[in-house]
């Protein structure tokens, strides 16, 4: 995802063709006259003999290096070379007229001089491992300074990465393959062999609902299928713009749901921004832009859901502008309560409208509109008895139930189940035994106890709980109640009596129990939006919901696993929140103290988090990017403004050496760089055990998605979220 590690390119780079190296970076996108950037161009290159599309358009490139492709559809695929075009029932198979391997070559360009003297001054003061080299293009008159060669797009692009995050924003691969001495022809065949075009140019395949699929993925637009030059297939889906980012959108962000809509529209743009930004990136390879976690994630059709959907068209054209120009929008997964500025991530990219904020909701609308609420004080499981069944515990909880109240029970806890009694036989006593008895009769429970546990069970329970007593049907009862957490054993005693009798909060407790054990303990979730203290509105997937409170409300407060009952609770917007609902009133409220904090991003299962690694273990993966041996310990030296770790020493058993910015993440394999570090040792004073506790997931720069999900819950639009995360920016339409 962009969110997470992702390469981000600043430069909209117009990749000439073959014979042609790139000057660099490219100028900025025009401004018309309004001062707003212009829409994306139509792809250069549009696939001969293929329909229209509504612009504008975008190449995603899918595949390439494939040897064969089968295309799909629910209706007959057309096809064209340009020259030669036909028709035919699905599915047909693209492949390569015959398999041979040409040696790819890549460089990473890295600057672009006037002069040789220039380039070569450049070359001198590059601090690098990797080789370099001064391509001279001649058609353009400029020298440019290129390290390699690699030997596939995938090791070229990690070192574009890494010269981006040290200080070359415009850094990117070409392409620098020699033509092999025969290269094979596309072909393309029905189902049964035949074949019905062979070419050596671009091949066009679509549908009249332009929506085929591509090796079982299907894809809007149509297909452009040639062959590369490492003698392989490239697959490129050719798209309407709006119909590229619902497939997009979905895979950027998520929960899809009413109650976090804003958010949504908010990534729509965000991505939208990205993309335009980005186009031509890939140029020389004959696409625009990639579907992979490198660019922003594209699945196509099948991922579209219907709320992204929406949240697309109804932004459409719309990106975020700084100066009149589409930003570079960088978005991140979790941001730990404050996202970053973005040169204490990679180095050299101090962009205005890339700046450190938090991610809290207004303080002072929190203090503002925090509400005590006032209700009953009400222990858990007494409460749900009284909601569900009616039955009332109002005498003293510590004293023994009679057999009379137990019976009496017993219709009121039927009936709120809809279950009938196997059993009018009366209760013999108020002991436990009998207790588990009456109640398996009455739930007609008898079945499960004879068959689901064997006598040999039963015993087994009875030998290792040590209780004195023979395996008869009453004590079976009472160990199938045991057995499925209907009975609890007092916690203080080794040893239990079931001939022992039962307090009144104990009978409650079983009660109360068997509720659970039929899922009649159910609440609804949300997050509060308003809050009153007479009614309340919460969000949650399905979207905002008003209800009023009950006079009498059952009140609890969480923390943790925990939760007990008060007859006063403060609550406020953002609070999370569980209620019971009757007739639209919420009759029972768990308002909860957040562990995490109130920042609004705290819904993510990251958003504290804890690694332990060994100095080993940390030493193999800093050893993709300094030599130093196993890790003796190591050294923060400088924070940036969310205190993330932006400088970090690392000592080893072969010296030391400093990473910056992202690389401390990335070398210590950590979720994010907003991190603490304690240590264990051993016996001689040597670290054991490197201790990370962090929060929040990806660079930390740009759009929190999560924190964008928990402000529109509280009821921000997508461009008040928008213009939190991005400082001093425009939402502009540009078509």
């Amino acid at each position: 995802m962009a969110s997470l590690q992702r390469p981000y390119y600043f430069c909209n780079i117009v990749i000439i063709v073959v014979a042609f190296a790139i000057t660099g970076c490219a100028a900025r996108r025009p401004i018309d006259r309004t001062g707003e950037p212009r829409a994306p161009r139509k792809p250069t290159a549009v696939s001969p003999g293929a329909p229209r599309l509504k612009a504008p358009l975008i190449r995603v490139g899918l595949k390439t290096d494939s040897r064969s492709l089968t295309i799909s559809a629910d209706e007959k695929i057309h096809f064209s070379d340009g020259s030669r075009s036909g028709s035919h029932e699905s599915p047909l198979i693209a492949s390569l007229s015959f398999v041979t391997n040409v040696a790819a070559k890549f460089f990473v360009q890295v600057g672009s001089f006037s002069s040789r003297e220039s380039a070569e001054k450049a070359r001198r003061e590059l601090k690098t491992k990797y080789s370099s080299r001064i391509f001279e293009n001649i058609d353009m008159g400029r020298f440019q300074v290129q390290l390699g060669p690699f030997d596939n797009q995938e090791r070229s692009q990690k070192v574009v990465e890494e010269m981006k995050i040290g200080g070359f924003p415009g850094a990117f691969y070409v392409s620098d393959t020699p033509e092999a001495a025969r290269m094979p022809d596309l072909v393309l065949r029905d189902e049964l062999g035949e074949v019905l075009l062979r070419t050596t140019g671009t091949l066009s395949l679509w549908t009249s609902r332009q929506i085929q699929s591509a090796d079982g993925t299907p894809y809007r637009g149509y297909f452009s299928i040639f062959v590369n030059r490492s003698a392989r297939l490239t697959l490129v889906n050719i798209v309407n713009f709006e119909d590229y980012l619902k497939g997009v959108v979905p895979n950027e962000i998520g929960p899809a749901s009413e109650g976090t809509y804003e958010a949504l529209k908010a990534q729509a743009v965000a991505a939208r921004t990205y993309a335009i930004k980005n186009m031509n990136q890939f140029d020389t390879e004959g696409y625009d832009i990639c579907s992979t976690p490198r660019c922003q994630v594209y699945s196509g059709y099948k991922t579209e859901h219907a709320l992204t959907s929406r949240a697309v068209e109804e932004t459409a054209g719309e990106i975020v502008a700084y100066g009149g120009e589409a930003i570079n929008a960088l978005y991140t997964s979790t941001c730990g309560g404050k996202t970053e500025n973005a040169e204490y991530m990679f180095e050299g990219w101090d962009y205005p409208y890339l700046r450190s904020v938090e991610c809290y909701p207004e303080e002072e609308k929190i203090s503002l509109k925090s509400v005590a609420l006032q209700g009953r004080e009400e222990q858990w499981a007494e409460a749900w008895l009284y909601l569900k069944t009616g039955i009332h515990t109002q005498q003293n909880p510590e004293t023994i139930a009679s057999i009379q109240e137990m019976e009496a029970a017993m219709p009121a806890l039927l009936e709120s189940l809809g279950k009938t009694a196997c059993s009018s036989s009366a209760l013999s006593s108020n002991h436990w035994a009998a207790l588990s008895d009456f109640l398996v009769s009455n739930l007609c429970w008898q079945k499960k106890r004879d068959s689901l546990l064997d006598r040999k069970d039963y015993q087994y329970f009875v030998n290792r709980l040590q209780l004195s007593v023979n395996t008869t049907p009453e004590i079976q009862s009472f160990l199938l109640l045991l057995h499925d957490s209907i009975v609890n054993l007092p916690e203080q005693k080794k040893a239990f009596d079931p001939y022992s009798t039962v307090k009144r909060k104990d009978f409650w407790q079983t009660l109360y129990n068997v509720l659970k054990h039929y899922h009649q303990v159910n609440t609804n979730e949300g997050i509060v939006r308003e809050i009153s203290r007479s009614q309340m509105q919460v969000v949650d997937d399905l979207g905002v919901h008003s209800y009023l409170l009950d006079s009498s409300l059952y009140l609890y407060q969480r923390l943790g696993e925990r939760i007990s009952p008060h007859n006063q609770v403060n609550c406020a917007p953002g609070d999370k929140v569980e209620y019971l609902l009757s007739e639209q009133q919420v009759q029972l409220l768990v308002c909860e103290v957040d562990r995490a904090g109130i920042s609004v991003d705290r819904s993510s299962k990251v958003t504290f988090w804890q690694d332990k690694i060994g100095p080993a273990e940390l030493g193999e993966k800093v050893a993709r990017y300094l030599d130093i041996g196993e890790i003796y310990d190591l050294q923060p030296l400088s924070y940036g403004h969310s205190q993330r770790v932006y400088e970090m020493k690392i000592i080893g058993s072969k010296g030391s050496g400093t990473l910056k910015g992202i690389r401390v993440r990335w070398a210590l394999g950590l979720r994010d760089n907003l991190f603490t570090i304690e240590r264990t040792f051993d016996r001689n004073g040597k670290v054991q055990q490197f201790i990370f506790t962090g929060r929040g997931w990806g660079h930390g720069v740009g759009m929190c998605q999560v924190g964008a999900i928990g402000y529109a819950k509280q009821g921000k639009d997508y461009k008040s979220i928008l213009k939190h995360y991005y400082t001093g920016v425009q939402i502009s339409k540009v078509y």
